[in-house]
Order: structure tokens, then C-alpha cells, then sequence
């Protein structure tokens, strides 16, 4: 296509944006409700064939009378994403039934192909004047930027036609610009308008959030010249969600301190997460100008914050202050807190204050032998390995230690030690027997049949720094490691170790396979709950009450009460906690690497991660769910249409926010 002709086809992307349903005379409009109800058992044997991935059958329901089993067939390409069926989803956008429309736009943004961009454009109505399209029009601007190529940035940015009481479009558009971000497709003119919309105080606060978000998540974006507004919306926004947002976009002003503003910003804010968030953005300020605030901050009575802080100290920490930072941990603050000071004076100390550095590593060693709680052991592990030379403790009291969290920290912590840039530095004499020594720790890890151990290992051996290819001219050992392992059940060591073996025989890296059918839906199961179910959650802190989504997420939900009801849930931990995204359990190991014999799919559906308190699956990739789910603590858009939704809090938001990794599930009831 010569220069000319796209600049051409560009021009008419924006005209198809603003006056392209003009040219097209208004359809009839089939309102028909569509009844997608798991509860009907001819809906159930379309939903079986979304199960089974039948490509064949679904695409037969394309043309059926019933607008009910069309949208179900088009919806089930939004999670199967298969590219093979586009022509034919483009027809499905011109349906009778707009919410058929809306299911074939959700899916072809979903499948992400650039051929679909000029499909969605046709099927947008500006002249939408009884309201009748404004999800399929705002559903439409969000497929564009999922696949659309630069040349539809512009016209995306630059719609001017939708009023602020348009908040469905809004969002539409927001989410749009959003999605071309996520895939590195950015421009000043469309910062700009994020910008706008932030500052706008009679701008639906959805569609701020949403802008928000744009800023905080889309890399290599110039936000620099516009700090001053950034600081305003931080202090006078009345939404956390938008406050928090704008704090971790901060973080990518590089030419201005804002610290001393963001720290009296702080000292101002009641909400935990915008504190969270302000505290990373700040990691960036002089540590003499930020010790003492920072220090004070150790003292906040929520744990992530305080936790914040204390990895400002190990991140950011200097060696003069390497003592303090014992003291703090010794005779100050309480676990998990403490241990992460300890880390801190581990890691700054110097080495050739021996008498002190023996002392501060005999008193970890002794306080890790005396920990029984699994995780904050790992934590002490974590901590003894902020010091190279502890690598034979790491190896002889964390690998064989019988807490698994523990093992999986202990060769975390040996991987750092390898990747450390001062690893020749610390060693001197010795690195060439410390290296022979890490570099057999790993191999043994690649063989231990321990999946933890194995996918942390395979990881650490793809390095490029480290030139493990050439301590390893045979690997064939990994090869062998590779075949003993089970699928599914051990799928991410698998991946993992996959890609280690693509990478030293200097092939391309392998591709997720498409995972078998392995898990039936239990219909019998799901035509006993009711119109609302729920699922209690009892922790050691408290309880978190569950609205169930049987109609988005049938297959996850089914699964999720089996296992609930089997009482595979009881006593699991949360092995995962992150300030002010996730808290996740389910793993049968407690080191996240831990799944079951079997699979389910992927269901994908509309819904958004909008809001905190929503309940995902966990995955390793597109249709590897099986037993880990997580709860968030705030909007995470990042995760729409690639996570599975299957429920969201109702009750216990104030029990998700104060967990700690560690915390225990004691049961989950399901409540018909």
C-alpha cells in the first residue's frame, strides 16, 4: 500500500468515527430478549460447545432463529479467540439482535486481529439518536484499541461529539485509548486528552478512573509537563480510585521533584492504597531528603503501608545507616515488618565489619530456626540471602527445608545471588568455587521433581548475563526433567523448563499448546443454586462473603463450589499478597507454583475489573485455570478480558484489605 493511499485510508477512519452511520439508512432492530440463563439446557448445550471448542458447531449456530443461541455462539469466541472464524463474526455484526452485535464486537477485540478494525467501524452508529447502540457503540471504540493499528489512534483520540452525561461512550473511548497503550501504541495528543479528562471535575468518575489508569499503566509516555495537574487531581479528587491511579503515574515524572508535594500529600491521605502508591512513586526521591519521613512512615498502623516503607529501606538503603536498620528490626517493630529491617541491615552492612556481620547473620539464622510460621521463615530466608556468602545456608537449611514456601524462597534467593552485578565483587578469590557451586545447586534443582524448584531454576538458566549455556553444553539432563513432569498438573514448571530448552538449543520459544478438554461441567450441580449464591469465606481475620456468577462463568463456578464443597479449600493460605492489587490462595503447594490433575477453561466475558473486590482465576495462560483465585483490592484493568471473572465481594472488603500473606482459609460454605 503506497504512502499515499494509506494517508488516504487514514483520513477515512476518522470520517467513519463521526459521519459514517449518516451514509447508512437505520435498520430494523430484533428486541428480542436474549435469555442466556445457565439454567436452560438448550443454552447448556450451546455453552458445551464452547467447553469442547467446536468451531464447527458453533459457527453452524450463527445463522439459527433464536438471537438467544446466536449470542451465545458469538460470545464463546470472546474466550476461544480463534482467528479462523473472523469473516463470519463480521456478518455477526450487522445482526438483528444488538446484543448479538455487541457479542460479536466484545469478541473480535478479544481475538485482537487489525482486519477486524475496519468491520467495527462500519458497525458504529454516530446517529445513534435513541440511545438504542450506546453498549454496542462504546463496546466497538474498546475492540479499536485492542486491535487497531496506529493509524486509528488519532481519529480514536480525537472524538469531540460525546457529553459528559454520555458515560457508556466515554468509557468506551477511555478504554480504547487504554487498550492501544497496553500495546505500546501511544501518542502526545492522546496523553493530553487523558489529561483533560482528569481534570474535568464534571467528568463521570468512571471514565476517570479509567484515564487514570491510562497514565498509572501505559509505559514510555511524557508525563512531565503535565505535574501540576497530576499533583491537583491527587489532592482534590474525591475518588480514591482516580487518587490512587495518578499517584503511580507520578512515578514517571522525571525532570521535576514533586517529593516534598507527594509526601504532604500523604500525610493528608486516609486511604491506605493511594498511600501504598504514593510511597512507590516516592522510591525515585534523595535518600536524604526522604530518610526521616520514611522512617516515620514505619510507624503506620497498616501494614502495607508501613511494609512500604521498610522496602524503601532495603531497596534504597545506604551502609551508614546499615545498624539503625538492626536496631529498628531487633528492638522496634514486629514480623513480617521487622524481618524485612532485617533484610535492609543485611544487605547494607558492610562486609569488612566482620565481627558485626557474623553477629547480624548468626541472629537471623537463629530467629529462622526458631520461626514456624512457613512464611516468615521464607521471609528470614529472604533475608539471610540479602548476604552472597550465605548461599551454603541458603542451600543446606532453606532446599531442605520442609515447608515448601521455604525451598521456593531459598533458591529465589540463590537465583539473586547469581544475578547480583557484584557477584565477582563479593566472592574475589573464591567466585570461580561459589559459581561451580550455584551453578550445580541449580541443576539439581532442574531434576528434584519439586515444580517450584524447577520453574524458579528454569527461569534463572534463560538468563542471558549469565552464560549458563556454556556450564551446560549437554541438557539433556533438562530434557529428561521435562518429559517426568505431568500434565496439567504440573503445567508452569513446564512452561517454564520448556522455554529454558527452547533457549540453549537456540530455538524459537514454544507457544502455549492448546489445552485438552479435561474437567466436565457438572450441570446437575449448577441447576441447584438459586437466583443469588454465595460462597463464605472463614480466615483466621474474619469473614469474606462471595456473590457467585453462574451466569458469566458457569464452568469456573461449578468448579470452584466442587472443590469448596470437597473441602480442598480448608486451611489453604494466602500465599500471595500484593498492597493494593491482589490477596490469591488456592495453591495446594503455598508457593503459587501448585495446581491439580486437570484444567478448565478460560471464560471471558464484558465485565471489568472496574471496581475493588472482584473474584478472578488465576492462570498460567488462556484455558489453565484449575484451583487459584484471587480478590482485588482496587481497579485492575490490565486484567479485563484476559482473567476470568466468577464472583465479587458482598461483604468482608475490610477482611481482603488487613490480609497478610499467611493468612489462612479455615473453610468456604456455599450458600444456596
Amino acid at each position: 500500500m503506497t504512502k499515499k493511499i494509506l494517508n488516504i485510508f487514514t483520513g477515512l477512519a476518522a470520517v467513519f468515527f463521526l459521519y459514517l452511520s449518516a451514509c447508512v439508512p437505520p435498520s430494523n432492530i430484533d428486541n428480542t430478549k436474549v435469555n442466556a440463563t445457565f439454567r436452560d439446557t438448550v443454552w447448556q448445550r450451546v455453552y458445551m460447545l464452547q467447553e469442547k471448542q467446536d468451531i464447527r458447531g458453533l459457527v453452524g449456530l450463527f445463522r439459527h432463529k433464536n438471537p438467544t443461541l446466536r449470542y451465545g455462539a458469538v460470545m464463546a469466541f470472546a474466550s476461544i479467540q480463534d482467528s479462523t472464524v473472523l469473516d463470519s463474526l463480521y456478518m455477526m455484526l450487522a445482526d438483528k439482535n444488538l446484543k448479538v452485535r455487541e457479542a460479536a464486537a466484545f469478541a473480535l477485540g478479544q481475538i485482537g486481529s487489525p482486519k477486524a478494525t475496519r468491520h467495527l467501524l462500519a458497525a458504529y452508529d454516530n446517529k445513534d439518536s435513541l440511545n438504542q447502540k450506546t453498549i454496542l457503540n462504546a463496546t466497538i471504540l474498546e475492540a479499536i484499541g485492542k486491535c487497531g493499528s496506529a493509524d486509528y489512534l488519532k481519529p480514536l483520540t480525537t472524538i469531540s461529539t460525546f457529553y459528559r452525561s454520555d458515560t457508556l461512550l466515554l468509557l468506551g473511548q477511555m478504554r480504547g485509548l487504554y487498550r492501544y497503550g497496553l500495546r505500546g501504541i501511544t501518542s502526545h495528543e492522546t496523553v493530553k486528552r487523558v489529561v483533560q479528562v482528569i481534570k474535568d471535575k464534571n467528568m463521570p468518575a468512571p471514565v476517570q478512573v479509567m484515564a487514570a489508569n491510562y497514565l498509572a499503566r501505559v509505559q514510555n509516555i511524557d508525563l512531565d509537563s503535565f505535574h501540576v495537574e497530576l499533583l491537583t487531581s491527587l489532592s482534590t479528587n474525591a475518588d480514591p480510585y482516580v487518587r490512587m491511579a495518578v499517584a503511580s503515574s507520578l512515578s514517571k515524572i522525571k525532570k521535576t521533584d514533586i517529593s516534598e508535594q507527594l509526601k504532604n500529600i500523604f500525610r493528608k491521605e486516609k486511604d491506605y492504597r493511594v498511600q501504598v502508591n504514593v510511597l512507590k512513586t516516592l522510591k525515585s526521591a534523595t535518600y536524604e531528603s526522604s530518610r526521616h519521613f520514611f522512617r516515620t512512615v514505619l510507624n503506620s498502623l497498616n501494614v502495607h503501608v508501613a511494609g512500604e516503607a521498610a522496602n524503601y529501606f532495603l531497596e534504597h538503603g545506604i551502609p551508614k545507616d546499615a545498624g539503625w536498620y538492626w536496631s529498628l528490626a531487633r528492638d522496634t517493630l514486629k514480623e513480617p515488618l521487622s524481618v524485612k529491617m532485617y533484610a535492609a541491615a543485611s544487605k547494607h552492612l558492610q562486609g569488612y565489619f566482620k565481627d558485626a556481620k557474623a553477629a547480624l547473620n548468626a541472629e537471623l539464622k537463629y530467629r529462622f530456626n526458631q520461626e514456624k510460621d512457613p512464611y516468615i521463615k521464607a521471609a528470614y530466608i529472604q533475608a539471610l540471602g540479602q548476604w552472597p556468602f550465605n548461599y551454603t545456608f541458603l542451600r543446606q537449611s532453606g532446599l531442605s527445608s520442609g515447608y515448601i514456601p521455604v525451598r521456593t524462597a531459598a533458591l529465589e534467593s540463590l537465583v539473586a545471588i547469581l544475578k547480583d552485578p557484584a557477584f565477582y565483587y563479593h566472592f574475589g578469590e573464591r567466585v570461580k568455587d561459589a559459581k561451580r557451586e550455584l551453578v550445580e545447586i541449580m541443576a539439581q534443582a532442574i531434576v528434584s521433581n519439586d515444580v517450584g524448584l524447577i520453574a524458579v531454576a528454569s527461569q534463572a538458566l534463560r538468563e542471558p548475563k549469565l552464560n549458563f549455556k556454556l556450564w551446560f553444553p549437554d541438557y539433556s539432563f533438562m530434557t529428561s526433567a521435562l518429559h517426568r513432569l505431568k500434565l496439567p498438573k504440573d503445567l508452569e514448571a513446564y512452561l517454564e523448563l520448556e522455554k529454558t530448552i527452547a533457549f540453549f538449543s537456540d530455538s524459537p520459544e514454544p507457544q502455549l499448546k492448546k489445552m485438552a478438554y479435561t474437567h466436565q461441567l457438572d450441570w446437575k450441580l449448577l441447576n441447584t443454586i438459586k437466583d443469588k449464591c454465595t460462597a463464605v469465606v472463614e480466615t483466621n481475620r474474619g469473614k469474606i462473603t462471595i456473590e457467585l456468577y453462574p451466569e458469566q462463568a458457569p464452568a469456573t463456578v461449578a468448579n470452584f463450589i466442587q472443590l469448596a464443597q470437597s473441602g480442598f479449600f480448608n486451611n489453604k493460605y494466602f500465599h500471595r499478597v500484593v498492597p493494593n492489587f491482589v490477596i490469591q490462595t488456592g495453591c495446594p503447594r503455598g508457593d503459587g507454583y501448585g495446581s491439580l490433575n486437570y484444567t478448565i477453561r478460560s471464560e471471558l466475558s464484558p465485565t471489568h475489573y472496574d471496581t475493588e473486590g472482584y473474584v478472578g482465576m488465576a492462570s498460567a495462560g488462556k484455558d489453565t485455570e484449575c484451583s487459584q483465585w484471587f480478590i482485588t483490592h482496587s481497579p485492575t484493568p490490565h486484567l479485563d478480558g484476559r482473567y476470568t471473572i466468577f464472583g465479587k465481594v458482598k461483604e468482608g472488603m475490610d477482611i481482603v484489605h488487613a490480609a497478610l500473606q499467611g493468612d489462612i482459609v479455615k473453610k468456604i460454605t456455599i450458600q444456596y
